[in-house]
């Protein structure tokens, strides 16, 4: 009550409070008109002259892979330099024994002082008694150091995979631990899964964040086995806060495998589920991200003159999952950022 209530109806109607009852908005008007309605159970929020809005959507996110980065790896977005990210993981490695991965996420190469990527032996600066991991903020390049590429066995001689990308040394070949797209999925392989309870405290915390943003409402774009499950299990706790929309991949689709033929087989539709929690379509994957470089395009980068992207998916594949997808009333969901 006693708020500015933005209704967003049409006509922008403006109301002054709202009443809810059963998770559902069940009359808007008044103050006066809304207290009329009230009884002894009603809890009474006083808005103070406060603006009220519907709850966002968000379309287009990953908090099942975002809250472990917030709860478990080291945070590196607010680096200014590759000195700070040395440091940050250098205080993560002393912590660990011998052998354990550091992970480390959110750098940006384009918000560093040196402007370029971390490279192995900048990690190696951090620690050589640790494979590291270090995501870049957009997820479709990372970074591994010496050790991380040891164990991997990716050496010069190393051909790139399919939809992906080991940089190399112009001058010796060298790999520099730079990895994108499906590149990564080689040292990822090596890292330890998390378990569904620890993913389960990471969307917890992802939720937290993302209510307190006025977001209500969100499409995890990319729900793998283990995240699925967490979410049901939360589900059934009464533990999810928000209403979660599922993208499950269609493809392998970096480190993720792709589910098409399960799901297929299982004869599960899109919009399968209820308002808290359901199954919104299948993702596939063209290409990967501008500010990375690795989406996809005809003319080369303006500051990148030899970049011109890189395709993940063949249109073969492409073509016959997207087909299959709709066929199936699996609903495909397309990531394609740059028009090649």
């Amino acid at each position: 009550v006693n708020g500015k209530v933005n209704t967003l109806n049409g006509k922008d109607d403006i109301a002054e409070a709202v009443a809810v009852a059963g998770g559902k908005i069940v009359s808007v008007g008044t103050t006066g008109s809304i207290e009329e309605i009230l009884d002894k159970e009603s809890k009474i929020i006083d808005l103070q002259g406060k603006t009220v809005l519907p709850g966002f959507v968000e379309s287009h996110c990953h908090p099942s892979m975002a809250g472990l980065k917030l709860c478990f790896e080291v945070d590196v977005r607010n680096a200014a330099s590759i000195d700070d990210i040395i440091d940050l993981l250098r205080q993560k490695a002393e912590t660990l024994p011998n052998g354990k991965w550091v992970k480390g996420f959110g750098y940006n190469d384009q918000r560093l002082e040196e402007r370029r990527h971390p490279t192995r032996w900048d990690l190696d600066k951090a620690t050589t008694s640790h494979p590291v991991f270090l995501g870049r903020t957009d997820g479709h390049l990372a970074v591994t150091n010496s050790l991380g590429l040891s164990m991997a066995k990716i050496t010069k001689s190393t051909a790139d995979p399919a939809g992906g990308r080991f940089d190399r040394d112009p001058n010796t070949g060298e790999p520099t631990g730079v990895l994108r797209e499906t590149a990564q999925g080689r040292v990822k392989a090596l890292i330890p899964q998390y378990s569904v309870g620890k993913i389960k405290n990471g969307l917890v915390a992802a939720c937290r964040q993302l209510a307190a943003w006025g977001i209500t409402s969100f499409h995890d774009a990319a729900v793998d086995h283990d995240s699925m499950i967490a979410y049901q299990e939360l589900l059934a706790e009464k533990q999810l806060p928000l209403r979660v929309a599922m993208m499950i991949p269609g493809n392998p689709m970096l480190e993720l495998a792709g589910y098409l033929e399960e799901l297929k087989v299982l004869g599960i539709r899109a919009g399968f589920g209820n308002d808290r929690l359901r199954f919104y379509g299948t993702k596939f994957l063209c290409d990967g991200s501008m500010s990375g470089w690795t989406a996809a395009l005809y003319e080369p980068y303006a500051n990148a003159p030899d970049e011109y992207g890189i395709i993940v998916s063949s249109e073969e594949e492409l073509t016959n999952g997207i087909v299959e997808a709709h066929k199936a009333g699996l609903r495909p969901v397309t990531h394609a950022i740059g028009d090649r």
